[in-house]
């Protein structure tokens, strides 16, 4: 069968559809749902949890054994036995630690003797604390913001406060900054100090106390404690942190030193993540921060760089190339010439190109054929019209950053600038070392480059790797500087590679990816939307043979940020509450009963309009814009595109405006300047009522008022989307699948069925949309059911060039379907067909097109007839009642010429969904519960909350109430008091940060007033037990840091940890375990054992988890015995059927409620796993699983209106199946016909 594939591939979707171009039908078509690989709410990865426990983990265990080893030492050296420092180290020992105050004896080991218990504490203490050092200076210099700014910003102010004593523990014990607190809190580092610190006071405390322990502390036994070589250094010479990095590695032997530093990131690991050459298997890829992949990439965009000559143009002429242009590529001497300016300048213009190859920037023969980077705003593009070839062509970053480094130190960049060899090994040795040291000893070790050259370069950062190998890259690069058209491919078949050589094989279906191909794709939500896209296309071969072409659009947002995408889905949710509100203005107001997306669309406009002509200013009669009486006024008012549809491509509101009829058939398919531009006096009004309605925005009055005609041909533009993600899908596909050969000659070709040359077509979003409008299909409603990913796909697929085409002819001869007339001066580009036939139909003396001729159109563009209809139908689902014969019949007039095996076989989308069927999982959560339960009721338990996290409602349920209720009330105003603090810490931060921007502002400039006096930073609250801030002792007493609050957590929700010491609640559920057992009275029961990931033993998935939840009743077994009779295990994402009182409900697994014994379901269709909201009040979802959800809500009030007004067409609902009679599991496959359809 020659079919095309259409694919809309979404962030959580991908729409298909198969497109018999033989019989001109529909033959398939559906919908693949899957989830985000991030957190619904914060974006953040699913793994950063793990990752952040996992870190956790490994740093408190380093740091026990650090102390451990301390203790050993100690032991060891006969200084202290095993039992005076348990005793000592013990959490609730008063005696080591007061009131013998630990900075006090730091400050005292410097310089009088201290005893072994006294020298235990000290070390101890300093080895809890060591303080923060940074891998590279460079990093800590460029860290602006988040906390590595607080911490260094603290360290450079504590290091002024330091330079006044001897020690930090001096520092912390007598100044007066660190008398009320000697430690950092959360979000406070204001007590920062550096590594290097600490060890300069350890070590001074350590060679005092030599002068004591001559034989216990002798200085390899120090050095071997410390896990550095301190010992090699002078005692008088303070250690920074080049020094610790250089006497850790003289020191490897003890991992478990009190200062060992284990390296962020080696070379080797570096190396063993980085890919290999695809030309030279055995090479690994070079860095980007070498010479030889700058240049080569340098080459690469000259060689493809062109430009167009035309004779015939003038200065100022804008309008099109001429017959007698000719595009041309840059020759071996211009290339040369580019390149040298390159490595001269650090930022190269597209504008420095043009001058680099001789032509001046007024010449007007001079254009090129295309500039990368965003469009000049129109006031810069009046001001000049060549403002885009400002934008940046090229940008050596690497290159000039060694000449800077070096620009003080003329000889060694000479013997840099003279060897590509040696420039490469520098970046090499710069991208694979992340320390100081390491980068120090690589650039040494090269016995080039002077001590101070290798100073200058420390500061260069640069990390990532190209895709070639240095040997490729030089192989390929001189052929890429010959010019005259040698592209990268034919570079390449020059210099000996064969680059289709690397896909041969079979290519009958795509392969997964591979771990190069995965390297290109940075972003998890990227890469599962791409490997589900591979499961889809290898289904839809396998059942339908290799596609004669694929079309595929990429969701805009399917690359972008989790932010991104939320700002959208906002945008989107409010766009939609909007139109309902006008919705029901209309039908109300208006009588219209069921309004148009036309209808709707000049409401708004409208109102944003102020109910005024956009282009002559003049009121707008409400009344006849929307009487549904009066026929003579339906083109009374027109919706028109400011910048003519067929000439920019761009159908969003802030390209379109509502317009007087007469208006807009003056304006025909120009833009508003080239209409009435040389009416000074209508210019004038238009451009002020442009301005003084700021409701317009500002990309619509840049569109209003603009001068220039826009540059680009759009529909060349629609059908190659040039986004990375798009271009990565388009060259997987052609790379690795092979389609099936052309079934007719170049001579066979003609309008109606040209030779398809180009395979995979990348359609922009924008021409999907029109697409979608013109040829007759309804509205997107993103929140009734997931069909429209079909919808979209079937239309992708039958999107070509000459598809773009009839849309540019279309557009600019019938403007927004609704202006008949024939405009002669519109471009006589695109399909000849549809060029024809406007011709015939077209009255040559008055431009009209009558109303007959104007429907025959509007069908010609169809891409067959009853195209409109047969989509619409085929993107329908059966009703409650229909059956699939009942279905099927609403297409006996649509298929009565097509087979019949083909209409006995049709059948509804079912939409399919990824199941989750990965039995690990966080194991508990994180809150740490007692073992004991309140009252013994075994269900409520207590755990502590910081004061921090303390609201009324937690506070509610704490002990202290019945227990001390003056502390209650101390704690009941506390969170009051903390609340004001917040919002005056708030306020005063800000105020703090507007001072610092004034100070920064020059001190004699007076038009800047001085800075008002900053008011003292509003005081932390703080609640202390019975309001005493020191003990007996005249000891400070630390403030209340917790509660313990009660909770509900029965024994069936959680499970004992650490030899039973603690209680945690259960995490995720994995699965669901169904079980059936007949009843007394031989009525078949269903029960239920939830399967948590703390379950699941490693390496024996047979041992099956037989606790019943909830507890059945009496007489029935609490455990799973052999009475009872496996049924299925149920995963997230499973398609169920119940059978419930002869009833069948269906759905895909969602959750299960352990407290009611509640099954949540959600139909194949339905957009959302929330349960359906009623209007004022909460749903009731108090599910213990919390599975994702394809549409999180975030909460907002305006999304939850929306959804509200959008209600869910087919909605999850929950069921009680224990009592079912039939309970089971379809596995549905990724394309969903293999559902059974009654």
């Amino acid at each position: 069968m020659k079919y095309s594939l259409g694919l809309d591939i979404g962030t959580a979707s991908i729409g298909w559809a198969v497109v018999n171009l033989d019989k001109n039908r529909i033959e398939d078509l559906g919908v693949r749902i899957f989830e985000r690989p991030e957190h619904p709410k914060s974006g953040e990865s699913l793994a950063k949890p793990r990752r952040v426990a996992r870190s956790a983990r490994r740093r408190l265990r380093r740091r026990r054994q650090r102390l451990n080893y301390l203790k050993q030492f100690f032991i060891s050296q006969k200084l202290l036995t095993k039992e005076q420092i348990d005793q000592l180290t013990a959490p609730n020992h008063t005696k080591g630690w007061h009131p013998q105050n630990p900075y006090a004896l730091r400050v005292k080991g410097t310089t009088e003797r201290l005893s072994p218990d006294e020298l235990l504490i000290v070390l101890y203490h300093i080895a809890k604390r060591r303080g923060y050092k940074s891998n590279r200076k460079t990093i800590e210099e460029k860290d602006t913001t988040g906390d590595g700014k607080a911490v260094n910003s603290a360290i450079a102010q504590n290091a002024k406060v330091l330079s006044q004593y001897t020690t930090v523990g001096e520092a912390l014990v007598k100044d007066d900054k660190f008398y009320d607190r000697k430690r950092n809190t959360t979000g406070d580092f204001r007590h920062s100090f550096a590594r290097a610190d600490f060890l300069n006071e350890i070590r001074r405390i350590l060679l005092c106390q030599q002068r004591y322990y001559p034989s216990q502390l002798v200085d390899d036994q120090i050095d071997h404690l410390l896990g550095i070589k301190i010992s090699s250094l002078p005692a008088d010479r303070p250690i920074n942190d080049n020094d610790i990095n250089r006497l850790t590695k003289l020191q490897p032997d003890n991992i478990n030193g009190l200062f060992y530093q284990r390296p962020f990131m080696t070379s080797d690991l570096i190396n063993k993540m980085r890919g290999k050459c695809p030309l030279e298997s055995e090479q690994p890829r070079a860095p980007k921060a070498s010479y030889s992949f700058e240049i080569f990439r340098l080459a690469q965009d000259l060689a493809h760089l062109q430009y167009i000559i035309d004779a015939d143009k003038t200065e100022g002429d804008t309008e099109p190339t001429s017959q007698r242009a000719i595009t041309k590529f840059l020759t071996s001497d211009q290339i040369k010439t580019c390149i040298n300016k390159c490595l001269t300048t650090k930022k190269v213009t597209y504008r420095a190109i043009r001058e680099a190859l001789g032509y001046v920037k007024n010449d007007p023969h001079f254009q090129f054929k295309y500039i990368r980077g965003k469009n000049p705003k129109d006031e810069e593009q009046k001001k000049d019209p060549l403002a885009k070839e400002k934008n940046t062509f090229a940008e050596l970053k690497f290159y000039h950053s060694v000449k800077s480094g070096l620009k003080n130190l003329p000889d060694d960049w000479r013997k840099v600038d003279s060897n590509p060899e040696l420039f490469d090994q520098i970046g090499e040795i710069l991208t694979c070392n992340k320390d100081d040291y390491s980068i120090k000893e690589g650039l040494r070790k090269l016995e080039v480059l002077s001590d101070d050259a290798v100073d200058a370069l420390l500061p260069i950062d640069f990390s990532g790797f190209g895709h070639l190998s240095l040997i490729a890259l030089r192989n390929i690069t001189p052929y890429l500087k010959e010019g005259n058209g040698i592209t990268y491919d034919k570079a390449m078949e020059k210099a000996g590679y064969h680059f289709a050589a690397r896909h041969s094989g079979d290519k009958t279906c795509l392969p997964p990816l591979n771990k190069d191909d995965a390297q290109q794709i940075t972003n998890p939500v990227v890469k599962r939307a791409v490997s589900q896209t591979i499961k889809v296309v290898n289904a839809i071969i396998r059942k339908y043979g290799s596609p004669y072409r694929i079309g595929v659009e990429c969701a805009g947002e399917l690359a972008k940020s989790h932010d991104e995408r939320k700002k959208i889905k906002d945008a989107q949710d409010e766009n939609a509450f909007e139109n309902e509100k006008l919705k029901k203005k209309l039908r109300e107001e208006y009588n219209i009963l069921t309004p148009t997306g036309t209808q709707i669309t000049k409401f708004r406009l409208y109102k944003q309009q102020d109910g005024k002509c956009a282009y002559s200013g003049k009121p707008l009669d409400l009344d006849r814009l929307f009487d549904p009486g009066n026929r003579k006024d339906e083109s009374y008012a027109e919706i028109d595109h400011i910048i003519p549809f067929s000439r920019c491509g761009n159908d969003t509101r802030a390209n379109k405006v509502l317009v007087l009829n007469s208006y807009n058939q003056i304006k025909g398919n120009r833009t508003p300047y080239e209409t009435w531009g040389n009416d000074p006096d209508f210019w004038q009004r238009l451009e002020a009522n442009t301005k003084a309605n700021p409701k317009l925005g500002q990309a619509k009055q840049r569109r209003l008022l603009t001068h220039t005609i826009p540059a680009e041909d759009w529909a060349s533009r629609a059908i190659n989307d040039t986004r990375y993600i798009s271009k990565f899908i388009s060259r997987y596909l052609k790379n690795h699948l092979e389609f099936s050969p052309y079934d007719e000659s170049p001579d066979q070709a003609s309008d109606s069925q040209p030779r398809q040359r180009q395979r995979v077509i990348m359609p922009a979003g924008a021409i999907t949309t029109h697409l979608r409008r013109m040829w007759h299909q309804p509205g997107k409603n993103r929140e009734a059911d997931l069909l429209h990913h079909a919808v979209d796909a079937t239309i992708i697929a039958l999107t070509t060039q000459a598809t773009i085409q009839d849309c540019a002819v279309y557009s600019a001869y019938i403007d927004d379907h609704t202006k008949q007339r024939f405009t002669g001066n519109t471009k006589t580009t695109g399909s000849a067909r549809l060029l024809r036939q406007l011709e015939r139909i077209t009255n040559t003396e008055t431009g009209e097109i009558s109303q007959a001729d104007y429907k025959e159109l509007i069908q010609s563009l169809l891409p067959w007839p009853n195209f409109d209809q047969e989509l619409r139908k085929r993107a329908s689902l059966p009703g409650e009642n229909d059956t699939i014969s009942t279905w099927r019949d609403q297409f006996r007039d649509i298929y009565s010429d097509q087979d019949s095996d083909f209409y006995n076989h049709l059948h509804p989308i079912f939409v399919s969904r990824m199941p989750k069927r990965r039995v690990s999982g966080k194991t508990n959560k994180d809150t740490v519960y007692s073992t004991k339960t309140r009252d013994n009721d075994g269900k409520t338990r207590s755990s502590r909350v910081g004061l921090a996290d303390l609201t009324l409602d937690k506070l509610k349920n704490s002990a202290i109430r019945n227990v001390d209720e003056t502390l209650y009330k101390q704690l009941e105003q506390y969170v009051a008091d903390r609340k004001k603090w917040l919002d005056e810490n708030k306020k005063w931060k800000v105020a703090r940060r507007e001072q610092k921007k004034l100070l920064k502002k020059s001190p004699v400039d007076e038009a800047v007033s001085a800075p008002a006096e900053l008011p003292p930073e509003p005081i932390e609250p703080k609640i202390y037990k019975n309001g005493k801030h020191f003990d007996k002792n005249g000891n400070p007493i630390s403030p209340i840091k917790s509660i313990k609050i009660y909770s509900p957590n029965p024994d069936t929700s959680g499970l004992l940890v650490n030899q039973g010491k603690a209680y945690v609640s259960n995490d995720s559920m994995v699965r669901l375990d169904v079980y059936k057992r007949p009843n007394k009275k031989g009525k078949i029961e269903h029960f239920f054992v939830p399967v948590y990931a703390n379950m699941i033993r490693r390496g024996h998935p047979e041992v099956k988890p037989t606790r019943i939840l909830p507890p059945p009743k009496k007489g029935i077994p609490p455990e799973i015995d052999d009475s009872f009779t496996f049924v299925c295990s149920l995963y997230p994402n499973d398609y169920v059927k119940v059978v419930l009182d002869g009833e069948v409900k269906e759905g895909y697994y969602a959750a299960y409620d352990i407290k009611v014994k509640t099954m949540k379901l959600l139909p194949h269709a339905g957009t959302s796993k929330d349960l359906p909201v009623k209007e004022n009040k909460k749903a009731d979802d108090d599910d213990q699983t919390d599975h994702t959800n394809d549409e999180p809500d975030d909460g907002d009030q305006k999304k939850k209106k929306a959804k509200a007004k959008h209600p869910n067409r087919y909605p999850a609902f929950r069921i009680s199946p224990q009592s079912a009679t039939r309970i089971e599991r379809l596995d549905i496959n990724v394309l969903g016909d293999n559902y059974k359809w009654m």
